[in-house]
């Protein structure tokens, strides 16, 4: 009797605590950046590699004519730093097939009040957003 007691402990124990370790992970999963697209024309029918995709911070660094294709917009949970925002949208341009991104300035949007994560009451937190233009070249 004592050990089939300290078996049915045991489980139950352990589905308590693979429940605790895995509700965390499940709440963070919805936090990670994403990259919104907006279509602004016809994309190319091709894929393009990530390294192959220029940066430029405003139209005047272009010095070639070009077309937009995307508005491509990333946002986080105030996580990551730019960088990787930036590289996410290079990543979503290279498989438009875009052959450059125009980058604006990142921002910070301030968040207020609170918001349900799982069973907890959580402050929100401010959110990182970059926004880029794909755009590829008509010569």
């Amino acid at each position: 009797m004592f050990r089939l007691e300290m078996f049915s402990k045991s489980i139950v124990f352990r589905r308590r605590f693979t429940a605790a370790g895995i509700m965390p992970l499940l709440l963070l999963a919805g936090c990670g950046p994403t990259v919104k697209v907006t279509p602004l024309g016809e994309a190319p029918a091709r894929k393009v590699a990530v390294e192959n995709v220029k940066v430029f911070n405003s139209p005047a660094d272009i010095d070639r004519p070009y077309r937009e294709i995307a508005l491509l917009t990333a946002n986080d949970q105030g996580w990551d730093q730019p960088h990787t925002l930036r590289q996410l949208i290079r990543e979503k341009a290279a498989a438009l097939g875009a052959d450059g991104v125009i980058f604006e300035r990142p921002k910070t949007i301030k968040k207020t009040g609170y918001h349900v994560v799982g069973v907890v009451l959580a402050p929100r937190v401010d959110e990182n957003q970059l926004v880029g233009k794909a755009i590829v070249f008509t010569d």
